[in-house]
């Protein structure tokens, strides 16, 4: 691998562990917050609506170009999906399973 490569490939593993550590940390605010996931009982659709409202502030912060602000409430959708998974289960996209 080239050394341009290399770094880019670096630079974007790093990226990814930022990623994956700032969810767990959002995970962990939000089971303070609203419980650990295992004594949450929000129904399947209850979970639906949360990420509905949560990409609605999404939505209204891109609108409004507060573009740093929609990428915390990204994070909030990403663990709140993260957590509707754990909760219920993973349901993989059809032609992925096939393979």
């Amino acid at each position: 691998m080239r050394s341009s490569q290399h770094e880019k490939a670096r630079t974007m593993k790093s990226a990814f562990d930022d990623v994956v550590q700032a969810i767990q940390r959002e995970q962990e605010y939000q089971a303070k917050k609203y419980g650990k996931l295992d004594k949450r009982t929000e129904s399947e659709v209850e979970w639906c609506v949360i990420l509905d409202d949560e990409m609605g502030e999404v939505v209204e912060d891109v609108a409004g170009y507060e573009f740093a602000r929609a990428r915390a409430e990204v994070l909030q959708v990403v663990a709140t999906g993260i957590n509707w998974l754990m909760k219920y289960g993973v349901q993989e996209r059809e032609e992925l399973c096939e393979q």
